[in-house]
């Protein structure tokens, strides 16, 4: 394994570390191959241009045509055959763009937020995953304008991160020792350029670090937000507040075991420990408007991952059971199986709502990063590169690792936008990686 894909792996499977455990180096070839042998098996039966997939729903078979059809009522423990992945289509121009790989001068940079159609909040580094500046690059210039400077303090044991933007400021959080103690400092600057400055101070509940941090970091409506990341059945998780400009963080009203999704959702349970029928982000509510959602999930023993459309798990008895996904549930009731190899999934859960990321074969056996609409069953092939599936994948916390040899490509990295008042939450909108020498960018949402 070379040093860039071994930072690339590492900087993933610490941001999926939270809900799943580490694969074993092989356990991916193991997996593929053992399906394999059972498809081969069976592949005679979804040859053919319209499949049907026999489950068992409330006593009752449905039969499901290939593409995520739909199927209403509750789903049971059925096995159903293998969907056979769509025939790939080619992305709008829109939703694709190359960048340099480096800023004018020649540093290497890190995305940390998507700031509008053309322009991004970037970083610099001192070292691995240890941000030294921020920076506005304008994608059609191609010039990057000065921020401030990232401070880090002495005693810091999580380098800052969580970089989230709004109300023309850029806040982050990092993790340190004071006074022999750990604490989790929240700090802010003005997008326009200026000294950073520390918002707040607070003891963090735990040592360990993936149960030390914060998460949901949003700056809105004169406040800072945040929840309180790992700490599990602590009575005082829930959503935090403090004004921008100073002044005491208190908890939200009547968000009490919440975390955020993307605000304006909060959402619980916000963390999932990967027993059977968990589902993590089952409720969730709007905290400007108070519109709740929740959703009916099949009792088939599994862990669920749900967004604010869809439900993403793997019912009993299908391949990869746990971690490899192979359905979704809508939050109205309708139940889709998915096609392919559920082993080559890079994300656990919907990417902007509806996608889902693969990665598969292209033209001449190269690999390809492709995305699967759940909506509408098209699967968008984005090109070639693909170094494997990353769980939640990586979030951009380092810089963009070197692709290594021309034509291959990093592990994608999701990247937020920042928060407009009004504006529909995409999570995960944004993703890129590095191919070949340049950055990738996706815009989701240009594909519809």
């Amino acid at each position: 394994m070379t040093d860039d894909l071994h930072r690339a792996l590492r900087s993933t499977l610490k941001a999926a570390s939270r809900e799943a455990p580490a694969p074993e180096p092989d356990l991916l070839d193991r997996l593929a191959k053992r399906h394999r042998t059972r498809r081969h098996r069976r592949l005679a039966a979804v040859t053919a241009a319209v499949v049907a997939v026999p489950m068992v729903v409330g006593g009752t078979v449905f039969v499901l045509p290939s593409g995520g059809e739909r199927a209403n009522g509750p789903l049971t423990a059925g096995t159903p055959s293998p969907i056979a992945m769509p025939e790939p289509v080619s992305p709008p121009k829109a939703a694709l763009r190359a960048l340099p790989d480096t800023l004018p001068g020649g540093r290497e940079y890190g995305v940390k937020v998507v700031l509008d159609d053309d322009s991004l909040l970037v970083s610099t580094f001192s070292g691995f995953e240890r941000a030294d500046g921020l920076w506005v690059y304008d994608l059609r210039t191609r010039k990057a304008t000065k921020v401030t400077d990232v401070v880090e303090p002495a005693g810091t044991k999580l380098f800052p991160s969580g970089f989230a933007v709004g109300d023309g400021q850029v806040a982050w959080w990092l993790l340190r020792t004071a006074a022999g103690r750990p604490t989790i400092e929240i700090w802010a600057a003005p997008l326009s350029g200026g000294k950073a400055r520390k918002l707040a101070a607070m003891a963090a509940k735990y040592e360990k670090w993936g149960q030390s941090g914060l998460t949901g970091l949003t700056v809105e409506g004169g406040k800072v937000r945040w929840d309180a990341g790992q700490i599990v059945g602590d009575p005082d998780t829930g959503v935090y507040e403090m004004p921008l400009d100073g002044g005491p963080a208190r908890v939200s009203p009547g968000t009490a075991g919440h975390r955020i999704f993307a605000w304006p959702w909060i959402g619980r349970p916000g963390v999932s420990h990967g027993k059977d029928g968990e589902a993590t982000f089952h409720d969730l509510r709007n905290m400007q408007t108070g519109q709740t959602l929740g959703v009916r999930l099949p009792a088939v023993g599994n862990t669920w991952n749900c967004g604010i459309t869809w439900c993403l798990g793997s019912p009993a008895g299908a391949p990869h059971r746990g971690r490899w996904l192979s359905h979704a549930v809508s939050r109205d009731g309708e139940v889709r199986v998915l096609p392919g190899d559920p082993a080559r999934r890079v994300w656990s859960r919907p990417l902007s709502v509806r996608y889902l990321a693969y990665v598969g074969k292209g033209s001449g056996g190269a690999s390809h990063l492709m995305l699967y609409d759940v909506e509408t069953g098209k699967l968008v092939d984005l090109g070639p590169g693909g170094s494997g599936p990353g769980g939640s994948g990586s979030r951009g916390s380092g810089p963009l690792p070197k692709a290594g040899k021309a034509g291959t490509m990093t592990m994608p990295t999701t990247v937020p936008s920042a928060y407009r008042a009004g504006a529909a939450p995409r999570p995960e909108r944004y993703f890129l990686w590095r191919s070949g020498g340049s950055v990738q960018l996706v815009d989701l949402d240009a594909i519809r």
